[in-house]
């Protein structure tokens, strides 16, 4: 983890469970003073230590060139629509001018005479972010408008692995998860003040990009999000990949970003306590399946009751201020 004087961005340290659910909240210290609650978007992370870098960027092999990535990305998406075409799903923005340009786009990438691409063309945003949301890498990240949804996705696992270790299991690798807060107010403005006649996409790269929910239960009760960063200008195919995570490139920009962390040893009371407030399995996987998560995710709960905080008493926990990070920015 990056030591305290290399964050450009405030982290706030949550002693407990209690006091995530307090910081994170609308009604909290962080965002009180927002207008509209969709000014922001947030993700979970199980682990503190990861960096906000898309799933289609991790891992790659040495020697990778922009030709070689995009073309992945580009199959990975190709296999998607035609296999959910195939079984009769219905594609965002599908009509015979998106078939013809993605035969486009694979001939060009097949030629070695190529030498630059738009990547992604706006016109496949949609079904990139379908395809995002459901496993195909690609260099979308998701987020949802929901703080709690957020910290469900950073405590669900760690919380099962808590349990496996009692069991004689490997223990959790990291000591704190996460929930990070991107503000919207220069990426997507709803305001003549922050109109992009002054501040434009193509100043800082940064897309807010969404996809039908209608049809798509999990993606409408996730109240999911996706965030790309994209070139305004063409890109270079023959250069090697490089990559650089979110929080790497908003150094310098006026996109706030804030990070709240959590000891992982939290997570089972933050699944009880969002559970009673309705974020579980069978809230945010509307299915069977979901019911059956819920159900096992209550074997995974906390057994502790802290200062009566059960429902045989009404009065509220009081939760402990979380300890503010300070931060710094780095040197030019």
């Amino acid at each position: 983890m990056s030591s305290v004087a290399e964050k450009w961005y405030r982290s706030f340290a949550c002693a407990n469970a209690d006091d995530l659910l307090n910081m994170i909240d609308s009604r909290g210290p962080c965002f009180h003073g927002t207008l509209r609650p969709s000014r922001w978007i947030f993700r979970g992370q199980e682990n503190v230590d990861w960096q906000l870098l898309p799933s289609a960027f991790r891992a790659l092999p040495d020697g990778h060139t922009n030709r070689d990535q995009i073309s992945m990305e580009f199959d990975g998406l190709c296999k998607f629509f035609n296999s959910a075409d195939r079984s009769g799903l219905p594609l965002p923005e599908d009509s015979q001018a998106t078939r013809s340009l993605l035969r486009q786009i694979r001939a060009s990438l097949a030629v070695s005479l190529s030498t630059e691409c738009h990547w992604p063309p706006n016109e496949l945003l949609s079904i990139l972010a379908l395809a995002q949301h459901n496993g195909i890498p690609t260099r979308l990240l998701d987020w949802s408008w929901d703080a709690r949804t957020a910290a469900y996705f950073a405590a669900v696992k760690v919380a099962g692995r808590i349990r496996s270790s009692s069991a004689g299991h490997p223990p959790v690798s990291s000591e704190r998860i996460c929930v990070w807060a991107i503000s919207l107010e220069h990426i997507e403005p709803d305001d003549p003040r922050w109109g992009r006649t002054s501040l434009g996409w193509e100043d800082h790269g940064f897309f807010l990009v969404t996809a039908p929910s209608a049809g798509n239960a999990n993606l409408r009760a996730q109240r999911g999000v996706f965030l790309l960063h994209k070139s305004a200008s063409a890109i270079k195919l023959a250069p090697k990949f490089t990559c650089r995570p979110i929080e790497d490139k908003l150094v310098g920009s006026q996109i706030e970003l804030l990070q709240f962390t959590l000891p992982t040893t939290e997570s089972p009371r933050l699944m009880r306590l969002l559970a009673r407030d309705g974020i579980s399995g069978a809230a945010l996987f509307p299915s069977y399946e979901g019911a059956a998560k819920a159900a096992q995710e209550e074997m995974l709960w906390d057994q502790t009751v802290v200062d009566g905080d059960e429902d045989n008493s009404e009065a509220p926990r009081v939760a402990q201020a979380p300890q503010r990070v300070t931060s710094a920015a780095p040197s030019e």
